[in-house]
């Protein structure tokens, strides 16, 4: 489960009551992230009501919400991993004090580096800079797209020039976190992608800042309104099911392809936000 708090006063009671809901469906790891100190106070009311449960927990953190606060806040619960969140290569760099810190109450801090337009070129130093400052968890996170808006991927070319200036860097002792299956091509080429397949309303949801519930952060298919009905009530509805049967086999646009029966599609949830159809291909793929 992914959950982005709301960034704007979040009410503690009200995310209690979602974190609640999510024991009660034995959801396996739940991944939160605060995008601002005003969901400081929420995340660590969450991280204490979950510390003595079986729930794997990872947080993510923006520059602005890693506080001297929260952290002294973190200390203590039961979090396997802490992220910070960097967008450029100097971001990275001006992390490393904290990142590097030993800090026994809370995991080392890893970098969490959304790919986008502006930074995907960085890749490379990027991760030499992780690697040679022992930063040990470096996080290429799912993009948001629940707006439908904003898609980003990096096109076959883009790929092999990465891959090319990768040559030579031994990233094997660096823990890697890739969502992207085209993505992760370009750094294990020789393995095929782990989650074999779109992991949309199967292994994965996502609850938005506004409390809606989406099959995947990547993919703006809303399965319904936390404000409105119960995360029970939409996991085992209909309209799920519906739709993770309907991801179980390739697009239409991929029938032809020789790939197609390890891959199936690619990002679906990417394909979805552009055009609107689960019947497309990843755009990343042509």
């Amino acid at each position: 489960m992914y959950w982005d708090l709301p960034e704007s006063s979040p009410d503690s009671d009200r995310c209690l009551k979602v974190c609640s809901e999510i024991v009660e469906i034995k959801i396996l790891f739940l991944s939160l992230r605060a995008g601002a100190p005003s969901a400081g106070q929420c995340c660590t009311d969450i991280l204490e009501r979950l510390k003595d449960g079986n729930i794997g927990l990872s947080l993510t953190l923006s520059d602005s919400a890693m506080t001297d606060s929260i952290l002294e806040r973190l200390k203590g619960t039961a979090l396997k991993s802490l992220l910070v969140e960097a967008s450029s290569l100097n971001d990275v760099r001006s992390l490393t004090g904290k990142a590097g810190g030993d800090v026994k109450e809370y995991p080392p801090l890893g970098i969490s580096f959304e790919v986008r337009q502006g930074n995907y070129r960085e890749l490379p130093e990027v991760v030499s800079f992780c690697i040679n400052n022992g930063i040990r968890d470096l996080v290429f996170p799912i993009q948001r797209l629940e707006t439908g808006k904003d898609v980003f991927y990096i096109g076959k070319r883009e790929r092999e020039e990465i891959s090319r200036r990768l040559a030579g860097v031994d990233h094997s002792m660096i823990r890697m976190t890739i969502h992207d299956p085209f993505l992760w091509d370009v750094f294990f080429p020789d393995t095929d992608y782990h989650e074999g397949g779109c992991q949309a309303a199967n292994s994965m949801l996502y609850i938005s800042p506004s409390y809606k519930v989406y099959p995947c952060p990547a993919m703006p298919l809303e399965l319904g309104d936390l404000n409105e009905t119960s995360l029970r009530e939409i996991v085992l509805s209909g309209k799920k099911k519906q739709l993770r049967n309907s991801l179980l086999n390739p697009p239409g646009e991929c029938t032809a392809c020789d790939r197609a029966g390890k891959c199936l599609g690619g990002c679906r949830g990417r394909a979805y936000a552009m055009t609107g159809s689960l019947d497309r291909s990843d755009p990343a793929c042509r």
